[in-house]
């Protein structure tokens, strides 16, 4: 698994344009976390795609979203993304 403080990650900082930023949401509906099976949702402020329920998040790589458990992040219990806004 990979972590947000990994210095390989450091990309996932970096500035988006507003119009790349976007996740077709019928696209969020078809994807379900690899490892959990359970449904995901985009976060568009970090530009990730969650599961609560296995606690990862998936990294958006040139506007695809990469599902594979080796590029997952695992998320720490008490991250915001876990408890998202309903």
């Amino acid at each position: 698994m990979a972590y947000l403080d990994d210095p390989c990650r450091r990309w996932l900082n970096k500035q988006i344009p507003d119009e790349e930023r976007n996740m077709d949401s019928r696209l969020i509906d078809m994807l379900a976390c690899p490892v959990s099976k359970a449904p995901v949702f985009f976060s568009e402020e970090r530009q990730l795609i969650v599961c609560p329920t296995s606690k990862l998040a998936y990294p958006i790589k040139d506007g695809i979203p990469a599902m594979l458990p080796e590029d997952a992040i695992k998320l720490e219990d008490n991250d915001p993304l876990l408890s998202r806004p309903g």
